[in-house]
């Protein structure tokens, strides 16, 4: 899969008109990309601080994140950072998150306003305070606690179960108990979560499966693959 390089530039075009800190570079033969000085303001509309940092599409763009790069130096290529140690970029969100999101259909500017500048203010904190905010694992670990997150449970093996549920692509009936064992009706517990997760490709919840299954039986959570490949 190659990334969608029109698509990019088109709503570059749209992103700088709304950030106009921001430049929209298109070289011949090469990558296009964004750069320029993201700005960080309060609620008043007064500056905090700003980033430097570059954007350019991934091999994978549209269907995963573009590729977003700080780049004044400001925070350590380290992975205890967010930032992928083997190319640099920002780690936004994990796999699981990202996939979803798309699937939904992003735009370069909606990414920036929900994503970008989200992820800038908790670097921003851990700057300042010496921690991130509510911060996950790294790789496969932070993915299974996505998915605690969504179904708001603790309990990986109700984590199990209601990915094997949205894995079934088969719906309970609107009135039956939900799998989760909580007793209460399926509509009012889980439902929603369960059809969010079911846009997952049936690769992608098997492989969180295995991670969750993995980790139940007490083995070792497997290292970071390619997940994104998929």
């Amino acid at each position: 899969m190659s990334a969608d390089l029109s698509l990019f530039n088109r709503e570059a075009a749209l992103l700088v008109q709304e950030y106009p800190e921001l430049e929209h570079v298109m070289i011949q033969g090469e990558i296009p990309f964004v750069h320029g000085q993201l700005l960080l303001k309060d609620e008043e509309g007064d500056l905090i601080t700003e980033y430097s940092i570059r954007m350019e599409p991934g091999p994978d763009y549209p269907n995963w994140f573009p590729w977003v790069f700080e780049t004044g130096g400001r925070i350590p290529i380290n992975i205890d950072w967010h930032i992928f140690e083997n190319k640099g970029n920002c780690c936004i969100a994990s796999a699981p998150e990202e996939a979803l999101i798309c699937r939904k259909g992003i735009t370069l500017t909606s990414f920036v306003r929900f994503q970008v500048i989200p992820y800038f203010f908790n670097q921003l904190h851990r700057e300042r305070m010496g921690f991130f905010l509510n911060e996950r694992s790294h790789g496969n670990l932070g993915h299974l606690e996505f998915f605690m997150e969504e179904f708001e449970t603790k309990d990986v093996s109700i984590v199990i179960k209601l990915l094997n549920e949205a894995r079934s692509r088969k719906e309970p009936k609107s009135n039956s108990r939900c799998i989760c064992g909580s007793k209460r009706k399926y509509q009012k517990c889980h439902r929603s979560a369960v059809r969010k997760i079911a846009a997952l490709t049936n690769m992608e919840l098997d492989h969180y499966l295995k991670i969750a299954n993995d980790f139940i039986s007490d083995r070792k959570v497997p290292k970071e693959d390619s997940i994104t490949n998929f």
